[in-house]
């Protein structure tokens, strides 16, 4: 058997910015930052609200006071998903349309869950900066646009 099929197997899995990436990685770029910004600031940490734990896979299965938030594959189930349609959650800014249902498809899909739990400062928020605030990226050098003479310098 030739190790060339497994090796092209391995680098389209391992591949970075891929069209289709796993669904981990789906969860950690487009279901982490929603919950970031819409749900854990009170569904977060030893106390949160109504029981309900978001920032890990567990807490959303287990769910709080009200039920499992989340039943993979079984969107009408899902607490979470009840919540955010009838716009009750979030109370304080409704969330938007277009990341509702990046919600409901994720649910629908099985609610594969990515980093756990999830770090509520590595985005920022309306609230506070995360770790990708403008200010704590990287310094990197950048090349000053070209110009023809001094005078078309502003």
């Amino acid at each position: 058997m030739s190790i060339g099929p497994i090796l092209c197997l391995a680098a389209a899995l391992t591949t970075v910015g891929r069209d289709d990436p796993s669904s981990s990685d789906k969860f950690d770029l487009r279901i982490a930052p929603i919950l970031t910004q819409h749900c854990l600031d009170c569904h977060s940490g030893p106390e949160p609200k109504g029981g309900l734990n978001l920032s890990t896979r567990a807490g959303a299965l287990a769910g709080g006071e009200s039920g499992p938030a989340i039943v993979p594959n079984r969107l009408e189930e899902s607490v979470l998903w009840e919540r955010l349609e009838a716009g009750d959650m979030p109370p304080d800014k409704p969330i938007s349309a277009q990341e509702q249902a990046i919600l409901g498809d994720w649910i629908s899909t099985g609610a594969t869950w990515g980093m756990d739990p999830v770090d509520r400062f590595r985005f920022t928020t309306s609230r506070r900066a995360g770790r990708d605030w403008w200010s704590l990226r990287p310094i990197q050098a950048h090349t000053p646009p070209a110009v023809a003479t001094r005078d078309d310098w502003p």
